[in-house]
């Protein structure tokens, strides 16, 4: 829901133009404007009643894109997915140092700020930078959170948790709030403060007890695999060091009669 609110899809929304000035009255249509954003920018810049007309209050609006360059949105949306292509490529090396939960924790975080921040943004100039940020957090955070949530759970239900990343949901979400917002501000904000709650539950979640039994941390692990158990109904099962141990022991022997 947040990305729909950017430039990258609603904020594009261009609006019609319309001039009340005394011997100065025209209307300019949005496919019109886009056809030839200067000469609507000249248009635009000569009068002084200028009202416009849209669905939607899009960035394209509020930030005068009609007086842009053509191609000044179109680089920017190519340059921000290197942002995300280095975060992807960074991110198992660094999850895999310092843990899934709390790398998940802190994009989420930054995603909830950044988006608050970039709603009530004065300049474009600002929301852009928190964008740029954004586009190598993210990746980090969110492929750490792929990892927890596979990691955590029995192989067999893997495949499920893999589908549970569906974003489709949160367009067809971002559509619905489109209609009742009508300004991207608003959409952007409502959008990161529903994402509140989910703060909150990843405090709930367990590390990955991969993750800890391939640091070695035993005593970790086996505190964590007790907490799921009673989570999962197991209240009388208990894990201990020694038993975590052995796990990893068992899975370097597999590992290694499959490399032979």
């Amino acid at each position: 829901m947040s990305m729909v609110a950017g430039f990258f899809r609603l904020g594009n929304l261009v609006p019609d133009y319309s001039c009340g000035d005394e011997g100065n009255i025209w209307t300019l249509e949005a496919a019109t404007v886009k056809k030839n954003s200067t000469f609507a920018c000249l248009m635009v810049r000569n009068c002084t009643l200028l009202s416009t007309k849209n669905h939607w209050y899009s960035m394209y609006e509020e930030f005068e894109w009609v007086c842009e360059k053509d191609h000044f949105r179109a680089t920017i949306q190519s340059l921000l997915p290197i942002g995300v292509l280095f975060g992807f490529m960074i991110s198992g090396h660094i999850s895999d140092y310092f843990g899934r939960k709390w790398l998940m924790f802190i994009g989420e975080v930054y995603s909830l700020v950044s988006g608050i921040i970039c709603a009530w943004s004065p300049s474009f100039s600002l929301y852009l930078w928190i964008s740029a940020v954004g586009s190598l957090i993210g990746p980090i955070g969110a492929s750490a959170s792929f990892s927890l949530i596979v990691e955590s759970v029995n192989p067999k239900y893997r495949l499920l948790q893999g589908f549970s990343f569906q974003y489709s949901i949160g367009l067809m979400l971002a559509g619905i709030l489109a209609y009742f917002s009508q300004h991207w501000r608003y959409h952007l904000t409502i959008a990161n403060l529903v994402s509140v709650p989910a703060i909150f539950m990843i405090l709930k979640l367990e590390e990955s007890p991969r993750f800890l039994l391939q640091k070695q941390k035993f005593k970790e692990a086996a505190a964590v695999m007790t907490r799921i158990a009673k989570f999962n109904g197991f209240k009388n099962v208990k894990f201990s060091a020694n038993e975590m141990k052995q796990i990893h022991k068992n899975h370097q022997k597999l590992e290694k009669s499959n490399q032979e």
